[in-house]
C-alpha cells in the first residue's frame, strides 16, 4: 500500500513540475495628449512558449448586431522581445495579426488608435 501511495506521489509532483506556464497578458492604455485623440496600447505577453502568435481585435461591438472594422484606426503596431528587439509581424487578414516569436518568452506589442468617437461602435 504505500508502495501505491508513494508512487502516485511521484506522479502528482512530476505532472505539477512539467505543467507549462500558462500565457499571461497584461495591458496599459495611455492618453498623453487628449486633444489628439490618441490612445497608446501596450499588450504585456509573458511565459510564451509559441513560435508564432496571433493576435485578433474583436469585429463586433454588443449590442451593434454588425461586424466592423474597429483596426482601421490602428498604426504603429510593433512586436518586441525581453531584450527589445523587434520581431517580424505581418497583418493577416482585417482584424488579425502574425507574430514570429522565435522563442521569447516575454513579448511587447505596442500600437497606437485614432480615437475620434465617443463610442467603440462608431469607430
Amino acid at each position: 500500500m504505500k508502495r501505491i501511495f508513494s508512487f502516485i506521489w511521484i506522479l502528482l509532483v512530476f505532472a505539477t513540475l512539467t505543467q507549462a506556464k500558462e500565457i499571461r497578458l497584461s495591458y496599459e492604455l495611455s492618453l498623453s495628449h487628449p486633444e489628439n485623440h490618441i490612445f497608446g496600447v501596450n499588450v504585456m505577453i509573458r511565459n510564451n512558449s509559441q513560435k508564432f502568435l496571433e493576435l485578433t481585435m474583436p469585429a463586433w461591438t454588443p449590442g451593434t448586431y454588425e461586424l466592423q472594422d474597429h483596426a482601421r484606426n490602428m498604426f504603429q503596431f510593433t512586436a518586441l522581445n525581453e531584450k527589445g528587439d523587434t520581431l517580424s509581424t505581418s497583418r493577416m487578414d482585417f482584424d488579425t495579426w502574425k507574430i514570429t516569436a522565435s522563442g521569447s518568452k516575454n513579448i511587447t506589442i505596442t500600437y497606437k488608435v485614432l480615437g475620434l468617437y465617443p463610442d467603440a461602435a462608431a469607430c
